[in-house]
């Protein structure tokens, strides 16, 4: 992008980020060129630019790749380690084409859409097709197929298996590759519930690039899914700080702020998120679940009405959280009305039946809400790490039969 995307330095500010890189590319043929500048992430004032004139090849990008790094390190007066400079100087693949094909895949996986997610499927597989050795694009697919189980309608027993088998052979392909560990971490943790080992993959994933946004956005997560508030603030503000324009790793953001008690931090997050991208429901879907927890349930409502608006089925988070809060509200119809439009879609495509649990639990429906979680755990959604954290679940922590299923899972420290 030539004039950097919109907001970039208003979130770099609100966010303490230091610097801010931005690049453009002009292509003639076989030549490109690229303009890069360094920008003072506070005033936006240039620190340091650079044009870079070179021959199309892969080895060619990957080396101004490597020296942009150099003088960028240079400019802000920092050193490179030996082993960031063996990690810029690595090669993942001789094909240019294969890159460029992960590259876009990457762009489209950060839509946080079904759709887009879907797009990075097949640019990730074209790439492989291309370079059958390129571990980063097996990640990629991983990645990919582990995030449409979360609200995108696909069913974690019959896709997972498919994570498992890119992530080992991503790892297989290149055992020190950062993306392999993190996206081997998911399967450790959402769908063998295994908090343990995930949280070792992260760990070994961040060991090896500790720039790595992704590896400490999921190490966030697996800390607060133990209740371990601090260390998950701490590192999904370092994923932050590493890619603040990540739509996953905002959303995340504001999540565990939610999850941590902070629910005006939750909101605030978001409503500077929105700024920016103000048509994504993921972000008026869960400051309408802070909102809600501050009691400011009409405020809530009207979040929550936009985000299944928006969301169109997309993704269906907006859906349980929007009955929830009818629930609260009183307004049993039209929490029941919702309900019934889970159970309609459930009847199409894969609901995970926690949500069911969700909208019980706002109609005070104890019961009903615990016969759908142990629906969900046969169906091995992720409901285990985030429902013991997330306050909807709080008045089942009394409940003798969650706290026995949160313990059987190995969760028990999260409980209240």
């Amino acid at each position: 992008y030539d004039d950097g995307p919109p907001g970039t330095n208003e979130i770099a500010s609100s966010r303490g980020v230091g610097f801010i890189g931005e690049c453009s590319v002009q292509r003639d043929g076989d030549q490109i060129r690229l303009i890069f500048q360094l920008l003072d992430g506070r005033t936006g004032g240039q620190v340091w630019a650079e044009n870079f004139d070179r021959d199309l090849t892969v080895g060619n990008l990957f080396d101004i790749q490597s020296e942009v790094a150099q003088q960028v390190a240079h400019a802000i007066g920092a050193e490179l380690t030996p082993e960031e400079k063996a990690r810029i100087d690595s090669k993942p693949t001789e094909s240019l084409q294969a890159y460029d094909l992960y590259l876009l895949g990457r762009s489209y996986f950060n839509q946080l859409n079904e759709a887009g997610f879907e797009r990075a499927i097949e640019l990730f597989e074209g790439a492989i097709a291309v370079d059958p050795g390129f571990a980063r694009a097996y990640a990629g697919i991983a990645d990919s197929y582990a995030v449409l189980t979360m609200g995108w309608g696909r069913p974690p027993v019959e896709v997972f298996p498919r994570v498992r088998e890119a992530a080992e052979e991503a790892l297989r392909l290149d055992p020190t590759l950062a993306e392999a560990h993190a996206s081997l971490g998911v399967v450790r943790f959402l769908y063998e519930w295994n908090v343990a080992d995930a949280e070792a993959a992260f760990r070994k994933a961040i060991e090896l690039d500790p720039n790595s946004a992704n590896a400490r956005h999921w190490l966030a997560i697996c800390s607060m899914s133990r209740a371990r508030h601090e260390e998950a603030l701490e590192e999904i503000h370092r994923a932050l700080a590493l890619d603040p324009l990540s739509p996953g790793i905002n959303v995340n953001v504001g999540y565990v702020l939610y999850v941590a008690g902070d629910y005006q931090g939750a909101v605030d997050h978001y409503q500077n998120v929105l700024q920016i991208l103000p048509d994504h429901p993921l972000f008026h879907a869960f400051r309408g679940a802070a909102r809600a927890q501050q009691g400011k349930l009409a405020a809530a409502t009207a979040d929550l009405e936009r985000a299944v608006d928006l969301a169109r089925d997309d993704n269906l988070i907006p859906l349980p959280y929007l009955g929830y809060v009818y629930g609260l509200a009183g307004r049993e119809a039209d929490a029941r009305r919702v309900l019934q439009q889970l159970h309609d879609l459930d009847r199409e495509q894969f609901v995970n039946p926690d949500y069911f649990s969700i909208i019980h639990l706002g109609l005070g429906e104890l019961d009903q809400a615990m016969e759908w979680l142990y629906r969900a755990q046969e169906a091995r959604t992720d409901w285990a790490f985030f429902f013991p954290v997330d306050p909807v679940a709080y008045p089942l922590h009394s409940d003798p039969r969650f706290v026995e299923l949160v313990r059987n899972n190995g969760l028990g420290e999260a409980l209240r």
